[in-house]
């Protein structure tokens, strides 16, 4: 692996249209446990496998100012903030998975 891809940012813009949010390492970090709470919550078919993806894979903002929460990647979308991970069981299956996420408060919440 090179010095780059290990180079992590404190901070991300991310931007849609006229919508632009500041993204800190912190917050994303809060993000990837919302996330995880919500994973072993859910009762989704594929649960255990996206929580054992997620889990061992920490938050970071790359140097391109992309937003990774344990290998989801944060978006604007539709001006609010969505996590997507795209999962291949096989090469015949792929499931595209989506989180919305928000803020209240101090505590960020998958929606």
């Amino acid at each position: 692996m090179s010095a780059h891809a290990l180079q992590v940012q404190q901070e991300a813009i991310l931007r849609q249209g006229s919508v632009e949010l500041r993204i800190s390492l912190d917050d994303a970090q809060q993000m990837r446990i919302a996330l995880l709470d919500a994973l072993r919550h859910s009762q989704l078919g594929d649960r255990d496998i996206l929580i054992a993806f997620t889990k061992p894979l920490p938050a970071w903002i790359d140097s391109d100012g992309r937003v990774m929460l344990g290998g989801w990647l944060l978006q604007l979308k539709n001006a609010q903030l969505v996590a997507s991970y795209r999962l291949s069981t096989n090469a015949e299956r792929a499931v595209g998975y989506a989180a919305s996420i928000s803020k209240n408060g101090n505590t960020w919440r998958v929606l």
